[in-house]
């Protein structure tokens, strides 16, 4: 994922914001699958882990958790946008 420099933060912190508009989400369970659709729940849990994991940058099950909480907040954002900016 493409992230923002921010010379600042250098040796404080490995995370960096998202430049959100050039994120491209990986709608695919594995690398040979077919993707699911963006609109289903299944392609929106799928979107969200894929996101965790790329935040948290572990791959194994070894931080679950954090992946976990960011893939929970992932898919609150899309229920805000489904009740709050599409009309309901």
């Amino acid at each position: 994922m493409k992230r923002q420099e921010i010379p600042e933060w250098h040796g404080i912190t490995e995370y960096r914001t998202p430049v959100f508009e050039q994120y491209e989400f990986d709608f695919k369970m594995h690398e040979n699958a077919e993707p699911f659709d963006p609109k289903s729940r299944r392609g929106i849990d799928v979107a969200s882990l894929n996101y965790a994991r790329e935040i948290v940058g572990d791959p194994n099950n070894d931080k679950w958790l954090e992946r976990r909480k960011l893939s929970d907040a992932f898919k609150m954002g899309i229920e805000f946008a489904k009740r709050h900016l599409n009309g309901g």
